[in-house]
């Protein structure tokens, strides 16, 4: 049956790719981001290991058990019943039929190397909150595809584009199904109560000796220094714990998929990079909501405004990076001396980087171009394209391969209607297939 309420997800694509060639397919990501309700789209049988009937009948046999299900079969909550991955290794060594299993369950669950590494029989597809592309039904804009071309005329220009502070709102509705739709205040609560549930569930193990309110108190120190390569001495000294410990939490949240660690990028030909890494919040309005901070609050204070617009960027791009097969990886450049910063770098194999600045700025120059310009000189001919994404309505060439592009143009695609709006929500679709 054909859910209508359902909101397309790009990872729909990816994940329709994966069945095709794999047996397998596990779905990771942020909880609550709706992995269990795009994966039941995808198969004819639901297994909810999480219901105590049907997990008692896999844990007395899950041989036999999987021989009675029509496939494909999505085994939601898998962690719950663990002896599931064996049985699905003796079913894909005996049948390696493509598009046969989906594995869907909590963010803290993962394969274990020693009991099923899974090596040529399932694939991973990450997924994360939903984009501006995917709540306005336009999931698959290839950003990153696009910048390659280097050509201004693959972005469009809108009749009524956004202003900065529209931006910010968008930033601050939340990538999140369940909660993008909701009043602010309704949506600050949710927010509120999803980031007390995973540091005092997710981030610490059963059992642990750790502490949920030191690991409420690393999110919010790194929530406070999002998207900058802000060194981690000064980030464990703000929370006032020893370095081991601020990195042991550090991992559990980047564990989790609540933050992101972007590391430097170096070549063997440019000297004195700096390697820290920058860290990302999954979700800019749930960063904003640890800070106590509102739309006000962040217009208000420049710096912020320019974290919260560069964490926007990313967690608008990532879903496609993700499933890109081009793309090698996420990186940020910073000059040891901190004369030259790019805010991200994108490697793409075979050919070279392409490179982002994220500027507050309306009305960008060539000197808001001076960092890529650099990094094109060192670069050469590695460096396929660069652009300034900026909060004015106008794309156009800023220098040689280095374009100023609205920072829309990462969901509006080359055919966008020329009277599009950016605002708010869609107000005639539903989140409610979203959900999940």
């Amino acid at each position: 049956m054909i859910d209508r309420d359902y909101i397309v997800r790009r990872i729909d694509y990816l994940l329709s790719e994966l069945m095709d060639v794999f047996p397998g397919v596990i779905i990771v990501g942020p909880r609550a981001t709706g992995k269990s309700t795009t994966a039941k789209r995808h198969v004819k049988t639901v297994i909810q290991l999480d219901s105590r009937v049907q997990a008692a009948e896999f844990r007395a046999d899950p041989d036999a058990a999987l021989l009675e299900l029509e496939e494909p079969v999505l085994f939601d909550e898998w962690q719950e019943v663990p002896e599931i991955l064996g049985a699905l290794k003796r079913s894909i060594d005996v049948d390696y039929r493509p598009g046969r299993f989906l594995l869907a369950g909590s963010v803290t669950a993962a394969l274990d190397q020693a009991t099923w590494p899974g090596t040529g029989r399932i694939s991973q597809a990450e997924m994360f909150g939903l984009t501006i592309g995917e709540q306005r039904e336009n999931p698959q804009t290839d950003f990153v595809s696009r910048l390659e071309s280097g050509f201004t005329e693959m972005f469009p220009v809108l009749s009524n584009p956004p202003t900065l502070r529209e931006y910010v709102r968008l930033a601050l509705n939340s990538g999140f199904p369940e909660a993008w739709r909701l009043s602010d205040i309704q949506k600050r609560r949710w927010l509120s109560d999803y980031l007390r549930n995973i540091v005092s569930k997710d981030a610490i193990p059963h059992g642990s000796r750790r502490d949920p309110g030191l690991a409420m108190r690393t999110f919010q120190a790194i929530a406070s220094t999002m998207a900058t390569s802000t060194t981690e001495i000064a980030i464990y000294r703000s929370v006032g714990v020893a370095r081991d410990t601020y990195l042991a939490y550090e991992r559990m949240l980047e564990d989790i998929r609540a933050i992101q660690l972007v590391p430097g990028w170096s070549a063997n030909h440019l000297s004195r990079l700096r390697q820290a890494p920058k860290r990302y919040i999954v979700d800019s309005a749930l960063g904003v909501v640890a800070l106590g901070q509102n739309l006000e609050g962040v217009m208000a204070d420049g710096d912020l405004l320019g974290k919260v617009l560069d964490n926007f960027v990313l967690s608008q791009i990532r879903p496609e990076i993700a499933g890109s097969a081009s793309v090698l990886g996420v990186f940020h450049v910073r000059h040891e001396s901190g004369r030259h910063e790019v805010d991200l770098l994108f490697e793409i194999a075979g050919r070279g980087v392409i490179a982002l600045e994220v500027m507050a700025t309306a009305a960008p120059s060539i000197n808001d171009a001076r960092h890529l310009i650099w990094l094109k000189s060192q670069l050469g001919d590695r460096f396929i394209t660069g652009a300034v994404l900026h909060t004015g309505p106008r794309s156009f060439q800023l220098a040689e391969r280095i374009l100023a592009l609205p920072i829309y143009s990462i969901w509006h695609g080359p055919n966008a209607s020329q009277n599009a709006t950016v605002g708010g929500p869609n107000p005639t679709g539903s989140t409610k297939g979203a959900q999940g």
